[in-house]
């Protein structure tokens, strides 16, 4: 027995020696055109590859290629929609005698990525051969039989950048990705991600755990852990998807903490006001017409919020259901600063003279914003104060259906 295991080992070391040998003597230049071609073929888009294709001798060979480039769509203008300045990806030998891929690593350096959509929400990464326009594809669907297994252990992205111009609002978000790194000991195995990143010059870290690979592309129960970090800001989910590929049969454990809701200016583009600390802890899940939101708790400085709520997208219009209660809910942090001007003097020390307004406005009510949503409120609390106003024992019950509001 101990022979016959020698023989078999020696015979993998002379199968994989000669494989080497193959791809080490082959100047895979020879493909870059080919590459192109198939490229330009399935995309409809330029597609470039301004250096050359190099190959690094390993036991784990390193195929390198700098300058990739692929064309935006006509109507996005001149600046490719992705741009890489160099990648490299590390494959195995062994499993390549069973025709399948193994790659141990992939990296991106420096990538490009411009998206951006028309004044028709249609998107420039919309690929296909015919007229963008449709948004449709004539790329032949591929045969699964006919695919390698493909594994990727390893993904890591540096120096990445990625601007999303809205063409119908005109808004536009920048994310800058110092460093990316996508993590799995195998097809079977949890996914672990890294990543130091800014959302227009705000800084952003994130670890998280997905699912395997496996259950990913089975559509099976999928579970996700994230917790990100922001200045002033903490992120924490714990969760799963019941059908990944779906988006559906979502479950999960939300944790917010913000120091001061101002501290978020630069992410929100807004100046918001200087209330905190903030935190909010509740369970969110999808039911069969929308997501729920219960029990929750909520805190606003020294304010407490707790109940539940569950929004319905069947409708024509979204629908709200909320039942809140707080022992107390001060208002006033939130309405602007300083005093009302009764409490002010002048160089005298009289109090001074306070213009009286009226409780509406001669402007015209926005009153066409009651038929974007349905709502249903209940709200109870012991004291709710205003900078003008205090009430106490509230017990407010709001209906708005159709348009039509009733308190």
């Amino acid at each position: 027995m101990g022979k016959i295991i020698k023989t078999l080992v020696v015979l993998v070391l002379i199968m994989v020696a000669a494989l080497a040998a193959l791809i080490f003597t082959t100047d895979i230049n020879q493909y870059k055109d080919k590459i192109v071609e198939a490229v330009r073929a399935n995309t409809g888009r330029d597609f470039q590859i301004n250096g050359e294709l190099r190959l690094a001798p390993s036991l784990v060979p390193t195929v390198a290629v700098e300058g990739v480039s692929l064309g935006n769509a006509p109507w996005a203008g001149a600046t490719p929609m992705l741009s890489v300045r160099r990648f490299e990806a590390q494959i195995a030998l062994l499993p390549l005698l069973k025709k399948n891929i193994e790659v141990k690593r992939v990296l991106l350096v420096e990538p490009r990525i411009q998206l951006e959509t028309d004044q028709n929400g249609r998107g420039n990464w919309l690929l296909g051969t015919e007229s963008e326009a449709t948004g449709q594809t004539t790329a032949a669907p591929a045969d699964p039989q006919a695919l390698p297994a493909l594994a990727i252990n390893e993904v890591r992205i540096e120096r990445a950048n990625i601007r999303y111009v809205d063409g119908q609002s005109g808004q536009t978000t920048e994310l800058f990705i110092a460093a990316l790194t996508v993590n799995s000991a195998g097809f079977l195995d949890e996914i672990a991600v890294t990543a130091e990143a800014a959302v227009n010059q705000f800084p952003l870290s994130l670890r998280a755990t997905l699912g395997s690979l496996d259950a990913l592309l089975g559509n099976r129960d999928y579970p996700l852990r994230l917790n990100a970090s922001l200045p002033g800001a903490k992120l924490a989910l714990d969760g799963r998807l019941a059908k990944p590929l779906a988006a559906s049969g979502l479950t999960m454990r939300v944790s917010l903490e913000i120091d001061r809701l101002s501290d978020l200016n630069p992410l929100a583009g807004a100046a918001l006001p200087e209330a905190g600390p903030i935190a909010f802890n509740g369970a969110i899940s999808q039911t069969k017409s929308g997501y729920a939101v219960q029990p929750f708790t909520a805190r606003i400085m020294d304010n407490e919020l707790t109940g539940k709520a569950e929004i319905d997208l069947s409708g024509a219009r979204p629908a709200l259901i909320a039942d809140l209660a707080a022992r107390q809910l001060d208002l006033s942090p939130f309405q602007g600063q300083g005093r009302a001007k009764a409490d002010a003097t002048d160089s005298t020390g009289a109090p001074e003279a306070v213009s009286v307004k009226k409780v509406f406005p001669s402007d015209p009510l926005p009153l066409a914003g009651l038929k974007a949503a349905d709502v249903t409120l209940q709200f109870k609390t012991g004291a709710l104060i205003t900078r003008k106003l205090s009430l106490n024992d509230l017990n407010l019950s709001l209906k708005l259906d159709k348009g039509k509001l009733r308190i």
